[in-house]
This record gives C-alpha cells, sequence and structure tokens, in this order.
C-alpha cells in the first residue's frame, strides 16, 4: 500500500504507473474501497485528489460504512489550537495534538491542512460529531461555514448580525433525522437549527447560561443557568437549549456560591457533575457536585492545578477562559495563561501540552469521520414573511432581586422544579419572541 501510495504523489495520475497502475485498475472496486478505508486519516485527507475514481470511491456511501467499520479503533482524535502568531495582523496557525500518540506535544499541521480545515481564510469555532464550523467576522456580523474537513464538503449559514467569539457561550449540536444529518448551532441565546434554516431567540428569558457547555451524563443533558431576577446560580436539565428558560430546575444556589472570574465549564467526574473554575483568589479548581438524597447540594473541591503552572502567568493574558476549553473522553484541554494543559478526570492530573503565541483564537477537538454529511434547508420566503409578522421583534429588561425570595420557598418544602415553573410564569408575559430570518 506504501508503494501504491507513494507512486499517485506529485501529480501522477494512478494509472499512467505502469505495473502499480495496472494492478490496481484490475482490482474489484469492493477490495480498492477496502484498501482506502485502512488509510490513516492524514492519508485520507489527500486521497480525494489523487484522480477521479479515488474522488468518487471516497464519496461512496458503501466506502464511508467500511471506513466507519475499520476505523473504529483506531482513528485518532485531533486537539487542534488556533492562535494568532501576531498582535497587530493577527496571523494565525493552527497547531494540533493527535490523541492517542505518546506523550502530549503540540505540532504543526500537515502541509496545506490549514486550507482544508478553514474554507475561505475563516477561523475555526467548533467541533462535534465529525463537524467543524468555521466562522469570518466582519463589521459585528458573523459568517458561518459548517462542514467536514474529511470529505469537504461545507454548507453555509445565514449570517448573524453579532459577535459569534463574544458571547458567553457556543456549542454544535449534530442530530440525525429522517436518515440525514442536520445539525443546530447555540450562541447564546440564539439558536439556529439547519433543518429550519432561520436564526431564533427564545419567546422569553429568565434564564441565562453560566457554563459555557452543556453536559451529558447517563442521556440527561445539564447545563448551569443564572436567574437574575433571583440572583440564582441553577443546575438545569435541559430538553430544548432554544428554550432554556423552560428548563428543570434541579436545585439553585446564591451566585456568590460559586465565585468564579470567568463563566464555568462543565465535566464529569466519576459519573457526577464537574465544574472546572477560575476563583477570585486566582486559582484554578476542579469542584464536584455532591447529590445526597434528603440534604442540601453542595459544590466540593476535588482538584486544584498546581502551583508551579502559574508562573507563566501575565497580566495581560486571562488566566483562564472555559469557552476555550474542550473534552474527549476523561481527557479536558484547556488554556491557562500561557500554556495548554491537559486534566484528566480519572487520575486527577494535569499536563503539560504545549505554550501558546501571543493570542489563542480556538481550542477545539475534531474526530474525523467520514460519514459525516452536514445538511441544511432554506426556508421560504413565506416562513420568512410569517416569521416577522408573527414574531416582531422587542426588547425586555430585568431587574435583579435576591436569592432570599426563592431560597425561602425551598426551605419551606417546594421542589425546585416547581420553583423554578413559579420563576418562569411570574415573567413570562413580560418577554417577546425574536426571530431573526
Amino acid at each position: 500500500m506504501e508503494a501504491l501510495w507513494r507512486s499517485s504523489q506529485g501529480g501522477k495520475a494512478l494509472r499512467r504507473s505502469s505495473r502499480i497502475g495496472k494492478t490496481w485498475g484490475s482490482l474489484p472496486l469492493d477490495l480498492q474501497m477496502h484498501i482506502l478505508s485502512l488509510l490513516p486519516v492524514e492519508d485520507s485527507v489527500w486521497s480525494h485528489l489523487v484522480c477521479k475514481q479515488w474522488d468518487s470511491l471516497l464519496n461512496d456511501p458503501h466506502f464511508k460504512a467500511l471506513w466507519a467499520r475499520n476505523s473504529r479503533y483506531r482513528t485518532p482524535t485531533f486537539v487542534l489550537l488556533q492562535e494568532g502568531t501576531n498582535t497587530e495582523l493577527l496571523k494565525q496557525r493552527t497547531r494540533y495534538y493527535k490523541y492517542p500518540s505518546g506523550p502530549y506535544r503540540l505540532q504543526d499541521l500537515p502541509r496545506g491542512w490549514d486550507s482544508w480545515l478553514t474554507p475561505e481564510g475563516s477561523e475555526l469555532f467548533l467541533s462535534a460529531g465529525g463537524l467543524v464550523v468555521c466562522i469570518i467576522e466582519e463589521n459585528c456580523e458573523t459568517r458561518f461555514f459548517v462542514g467536514n474537513p474529511l470529505t469537504q464538503q461545507w454548507v453555509t449559514v445565514p449570517a448573524l448580525k453579532t459577535s459569534a467569539q463574544c458571547r458567553r457561550s457556543f456549542m454544535l449540536i449534530p442530530y440525525m433525522s429522517e436518515g440525514l444529518m442536520f445539525f443546530r448551532i447555540a450562541i447564546d441565546p440564539y439558536l439556529f437549527d439547519s433543518k429550519v434554516g432561520i436564526w431564533t431567540r427564545p419567546p422569553y428569558q429568565t434564564m441565562w447560561t453560566s457554563s459555557s457547555n452543556t453536559l451529558h451524563i447517563q442521556g440527561v443533558q445539564y447545563g448551569l443557568g443564572i436567574c437574575k431576577q433571583h440572583s440564582a446560580v441553577v443546575l438545569l436539565e435541559i430538553d430544548d437549549l432554544g428554550a432554556l428558560s423552560e428548563s428543570k430546575w434541579l436545585w439553585a444556589w446564591d451566585v456568590d456560591t460559586i465565585p468564579s472570574l470567568s463563566y464555568k465549564y462543565m465535566l464529569e467526574i466519576g459519573g457526577e457533575i464537574g465544574l472546572l473554575v477560575a476563583t477570585i483568589d486566582w486559582e484554578v479548581v476542579v469542584l464536584v457536585l455532591d447529590r445526597k438524597s434528603g440534604k442540601e447540594w453542595s459544590w466540593r473541591k476535588v482538584s486544584t492545578l498546581p502551583k508551579h503552572f502559574y508562573r507563566h502567568l501575565h497580566d495581560w493574558v486571562p488566566l483562564f477562559d472555559s469557552r476555550t476549553c474542550c473534552t474527549h473522553g476523561n481527557l479536558t484541554f484547556l488554556c491557562v495563561g500561557m500554556q495548554v494543559l491537559v486534566f484528566d478526570s480519572q487520575r486527577m492530573t494535569w499536563e503539560l501540552v504545549g505554550k501558546r503565541l501571543l493570542h489563542t483564537m480556538e481550542l477545539l477537538v475534531w474526530v474525523p469521520d467520514f460519514t459525516a454529511v452536514p445538511n441544511a434547508n432554506t426556508p421560504s420566503e413565506k416562513l420568512k414573511q410569517s416569521c416577522a409578522s408573527k414574531y416582531p421583534g422587542g426588547s425586555f429588561h430585568i431587574t435583579p432581586g435576591t436569592f432570599s425570595e426563592v431560597e425561602a420557598l425551598s426551605k419551606r418544602g417546594m421542589p425546585w422544579q416547581q420553583i423554578g415553573e413559579v420563576a418562569v410564569d411570574r415573567n413570562k408575559a413580560v418577554f417577546t419572541l425574536h426571530l431573526i430570518a
């Protein structure tokens, strides 16, 4: 296979190489697909360029099924760090760590990969389910490209008239419907569903995100929210990210219970809900929620970033930004100062992956998958007009309150779920739905 692959380099068509080309061309198509499905990911990226026949084979549904089966236990996971190299021009470069591949070490991308990962000079933004979201921000407007770098299948998403990177949280959620892969992009408080094709905002908002991500444990999606009118940090069971204020309240604490310098990052610790936060004492710590039946739920510190990692901090660099965290299995990658670290939630250890440069754009995990094919529908003009007339723009105002009111209800024995319903009902009539076509 190595000789076959080498013979295809330099733009030579495979069939023009006398003996090897004839041998390959005489193989049954099923066998050719099987051989190609065994290629490493790094070589698969370039396989589309070898010849039209290979490009056709790599887009065949039968090949994708073969690749998914053969690569199940050998496909590496890429941790991608996109960073600026110049404070004025913000020239970008992307480095990566391939897991598992021995010691943690950031490497430069293979030659030509930048153009494959980020079309039209865009920046890496999100990744999930084999898909990548790239963005271009210009004049307070964000353009989106969603696609699979492995197959170079990209779709565009309507521009959002705001800076996506300045938002509290952003997530990509691929899902299957009628045999096709669609996706949702949640950029608090906006939500885009590619099956509908329109950016939306919730009909009313009594809850804002407090964590930069959500957490799935045993089929339940958890999130942290802030209920400003009651000064409460709320643990939520989320059914729909587009209606965060409708989520079920599981427990609530005063906002001062979890003092932090930035938004929290949620991770699983031994089957329980964990948080990665930077405290007001300039420590990066990991907390775990103790959910004891019949007792008050509380956060317990289980790990603290070792002190020798604080030696490379600078006043002009944030200590920790939860929006640059990403998790793969029990490993959570994060930026602390000018360092890229990894926290192992099983061994409770911290290790250095590498040092970043002047400015970090994004840190994300990409798991290559030939079978991930993004789909996006275009809404009809009738739907756009209907939405625009039915949901005119509006605004709402929140008056901050105190936690004592909801705390008093809890002490009287009212379940937190019921308290959450009361908090929602009290404000529902004030807010209006925003729908951005």
